[in-house]
């Protein structure tokens, strides 16, 4: 979701009752990367073939959320921190089960050696967005 989307969802609500205003987008973070990582440790319970499937389904939230910002139809914040939960799920099951099948259908040493390498550094990557998450729920 992109920040404009979530500061427009944000005008809507009284977040003060929920979450201090200061902490709505590291709780936001958060709230994704718990939905990234369950999905992706789900790989070994289902696999989705069909990973564009994920997209679509991320396109279809993006379009619900600009026009919950542009109607402000959606009753509670509540509402939006599980469809964030949602994208993060979304997310990482159509990187998991990406990776997977590119490990799988890819059979050429060379290519194998760069998906790995493509693999790693996005995990780098996530791993540090992960801890700075964590860092900022404590941080004032």
């Amino acid at each position: 979701m992109s920040s404009k989307v979530w500061y427009g969802l944000l005008l809507h609500w009284d977040w003060s009752t929920l979450l201090s205003t200061s902490s709505t987008k590291a709780w936001y973070q958060t709230l994704y990367q718990i939905g990234v990582l369950v999905s992706r440790s789900s790989l070994y319970c289902i696999k989705f073939k069909r990973v564009w499937i994920f997209s679509l389904l991320q396109v279809v939230n993006a379009v619900f959320l600009l026009f919950a910002v542009r109607f402000q139809f959606l009753p509670s914040a509540w509402i939006v921190l599980v469809i964030i939960l949602y994208e993060g799920l979304l997310g990482g099951a159509a990187y998991v089960n990406t990776f997977y099948f590119i490990s799988k259908e890819v059979t050429s040493p060379v290519c194998q050696l760069v998906s790995y390498l493509r693999v790693r550094k996005i995990e780098d990557e996530t791993e540090s967005m992960d801890i700075f998450t964590v860092l900022n729920l404590f941080l004032p």
